[in-house]
């Protein structure tokens, strides 16, 4: 059985609050109920079942019993809070037996905490509180129900533990829960991290995978995979050595690797994130991939400058569409020259030298450049945007090119 510690930062801020707010409170306790139910039934489908059923009565009944325990705890913060955390527990098992993860329950406290604060908010001019006593009030909630999530889960994992397999299960959805955009509470990430007998890394690198592989497979237990999926990926604990790709390659001898850029535990999302606009770049024809295994790090300007194309699109038409009129060699020269030109901050000579070019050259198509795009490049700024333009155009024609060859 999973046992959550008792939080000191849940009595505390109550402890603050005079005592006698609390019966002010319970008289809303009935409306404030059927309210918070009404509105879980409404938003969460999976919890509009008849309420006369046993769903319906055990809904009612958590509702009930999480805002009469606040106010109770209002009242006095010594009472013990056992009852409703052995209920959380229950809400949680009952969660994973149904099949379901706990986005729902999740959902639910939410609205739950939302409604509350709204009521205590609607009273402060009413009941005459002072803002330290508001910001106790908040404080108290907030963490409240954190610590009910926190039994939610201990419950939801118990229940898990009677499956077969429950280690890999529970490293999957440790990966998962890393990687979910609402970020899940530090103490259900510990608490699953010590199920899945997989510490909590301070740093991790994302890796996008390109195969066909669709089951599970032996891999370094530094690693956590998800390969059950259209778009598989794996994390690893740390930064991304030589050693440790040879080691995946080993594994998928014919997969394609895109690695992340190492980021702390909770910009998992991130690394992810650009590992796959990297392999999407690839795809493209827009990065140009060398072998199986690609590294962001090696293509972070083309990953930034792309990584808001229709912005991109509106720099490149304020700054190269005078070069638009030209015929497409005149524009490519000159592109050429302006970027060979910008490379070296406007040094004719070594301009020349990277185009193999004569300097008087270099400077016939400044003089053409400086007749369609004034003088304009003497702005810091406009210089820099030029250059992404430049980098942005030059990727979408290589690109183009790649595509009809």
């Amino acid at each position: 059985m999973t046992q959550v510690s008792e939080l000191p930062a849940v009595a505390e801020p109550l402890a603050l609050i005079p005592r006698d707010l609390a019966a002010t409170m319970r008289p809303q306790l009935a409306s404030l109920a059927t309210e918070i139910i009404t509105e879980i039934r409404r938003s969460i489908p999976e919890y509009a079942r008849p309420m006369d059923g046993p769903y319906g009565r055990m809904l009612s009944l958590g509702v009930h019993e999480m805002i009469t325990t606040f106010v109770d705890q209002v009242a006095d913060p010594t009472l013990s809070r056992e009852p409703l955390r052995k209920l959380c527990r229950d809400l949680g098992r009952i969660e994973a037996q149904e099949g379901r993860n706990l986005e729902s329950l999740h959902t639910a406290y939410r609205i739950g905490s939302r409604l509350a604060w709204q009521r205590i908010t609607d009273g402060v001019q009413r009941y005459e509180l002072t803002p330290v006593v508001t910001s106790l009030l908040a404080q108290g909630l907030f963490s409240y129900m954190d610590e009910l999530a926190a039994q939610s889960w201990a419950g939801f994992l118990d229940e898990q533990a009677k499956s077969s397999e429950v280690v890999a299960q529970w490293r999957l959805q440790l990966l998962r829960l890393i990687l979910d955009d609402q970020p899940a509470p530090r103490i259900a990430l510990m608490d699953l991290s010590t199920r899945a007998k997989w510490p909590l890394p301070e740093v991790v690198t994302m890796v996008a995978v390109r195969t066909g592989a669709q089951k599970a497979v032996p891999l370094p237990d530094d690693m956590l995979p998800d390969l059950g999926r259209s778009d598989p990926y794996v994390l690893l604990a740390g930064e991304a050595g030589a050693d440790r790709i040879a080691g995946l390659r080993t594994v998928f001898p014919d997969a394609t690797f895109v690695v992340g850029l190492p980021v702390r535990l909770a910009r998992a999302r991130d690394s992810l994130r650009w590992a796959r606009r990297v392999l999407g770049l690839a795809d493209a024809g827009l990065i140009e991939a060398e072998g199986p295994v690609t590294y962001c790090a090696d293509h972070l300007l083309t990953l930034l400058v792309m990584s808001d194309e229709a912005l991109v699109e509106q720099i490149t038409k304020r700054h190269l569409s005078a070069l638009d009129d030209l015929t497409d060699r005149q524009s490519r020269v000159l592109q050429e020259t302006l970027a060979a030109w910008l490379a070296v901050r406007g040094d004719a000579q070594r301009t020349a030298s990277m185009l193999g070019v004569h300097p008087q050259t270099v400077r016939y198509r400044r003089r053409q450049l400086d007749r369609l795009v004034g003088d304009r490049m003497d702005d810091p700024e406009t210089r820099l945007l030029t250059e992404v333009a430049l980098h942005a155009r030059g990727l979408r024609e290589n690109g183009d090119e790649e595509a009809a060859g």
